[in-house]
């Protein structure tokens, strides 16, 4: 059998009026392996109905309010600028936690011990040993 094309591998979503569940046909590696984690822990809610395409398309039916179209959030420059700049603060955070084996937290602001004979940390940081 030839390869499908991207294009060609879909994820079609149906339902009903009359009944209170969907089928979900899929390509998707992602949505198999999420459908089949469901199935494991929900197995009267979703199931596997077949697999096909030699095991590239799967068939599951799940309840119908499940499947939900969520749109993603308009931001304003303000809010996008506040989002940027807290990503990249935490990014610089990471890196400086990374590189310096500095640690942050509540037992790092208490840590006042100096046996190893280093000087008290009072900036709310504490070295990792």
């Amino acid at each position: 059998m030839s390869e499908l094309t991207n294009y060609e591998r879909e994820t079609i979503i149906s339902y009903n009026e009359a009944e209170k569940t969907a089928n979900v046909y899929t390509h998707n590696k992602s949505l198999r392996r999420k459908l089949e984690k469901l199935a494991a822990e929900r197995p009267e809610e979703c199931w596997l109905e077949k697999v096909s395409r030699f095991g590239e398309a799967v068939d599951y039916t799940v309840p119908k309010a499940w499947v939900k179209i969520t749109p993603t959030r308009i931001l304003s420059e303000e809010q996008r600028a506040a989002k940027a700049a807290t990503i990249r603060k935490t990014i610089l955070k990471r890196q400086d936690t990374l590189l310096n084996g500095v640690v942050d937290g509540p037992a790092a602001e208490t840590s006042k011990d100096t046996s190893d004979g280093s000087e008290p940390v009072e900036s709310g940081r504490a070295e990792r040993k």
